[in-house]
């Protein structure tokens, strides 16, 4: 089921590995859309994930109604520190 989806072998790598670009880049739009997608094709295997791509929906909603939305983060963003 889960080469089915595309959640499995080189398909899964080469989704990670662009997940991971986005990650060490911080760009949190990206990141959003591709969590999105693969949450998509899991949740067909694991209906469960709904509560976890219903979750991150709420999360896109909230950085669109930001009057200043965050496009990329850094690490000092996510735990507070700032030099």
């Amino acid at each position: 089921m889960l080469a089915h989806a595309a959640m499995f072998g080189e398909e899964l790598s080469a989704k990670m590995r662009l997940l991971f670009w986005d990650v060490s880049s911080g760009a949190i739009r990206r990141i959003l859309k591709r969590v999105n997608s693969m949450l998509d094709s899991l949740a067909d295997i694991f209906p469960a994930l709904h509560a976890v791509e219903e979750f991150k929906d709420h999360v896109e909603a909230t950085m669109d109604g930001l009057r200043e939305p965050i496009d990329y983060v850094d690490f000092g963003d996510i735990v507070g520190e700032r030099p």
